[in-house]
């Protein structure tokens, strides 16, 4: 998928940002985080990943995890990161 801004970070797989303290991100945070550092919007991140928009609003926001593997490979693929890297934490 195209980046709109052309200045995609590409972050080595499986990279956990970590907090003061030593807290590693949620679910929801690593997904905001690494959508926002790849450039992509909720819809563009949604569209790469045959989701609907709402359904990363919600992923984000930490109302839902995704239901399957399948999603959660989708998701790790489009952001560049590794699947096991979005379940931990």
């Amino acid at each position: 998928m195209m980046v709109s801004s052309g200045k995609a970070i590409v972050r080595p797989r499986g990279l956990i940002r970590r907090y003061a303290g030593g807290r590693t991100m949620n679910f929801a945070e690593k997904i905001r985080d690494a959508r926002v550092r790849r450039g992509y919007t909720q819809k563009q991140l949604a569209m790469s990943c045959d989701l609907t928009t709402r359904t990363i609003q919600n992923y984000e926001l930490g109302a839902r995890l995704p239901k399957s593997r399948d999603t959660y490979r989708r998701l790790a693929d489009a952001l560049g990161l590794s699947e096991s890297v979005l379940r931990s934490g």
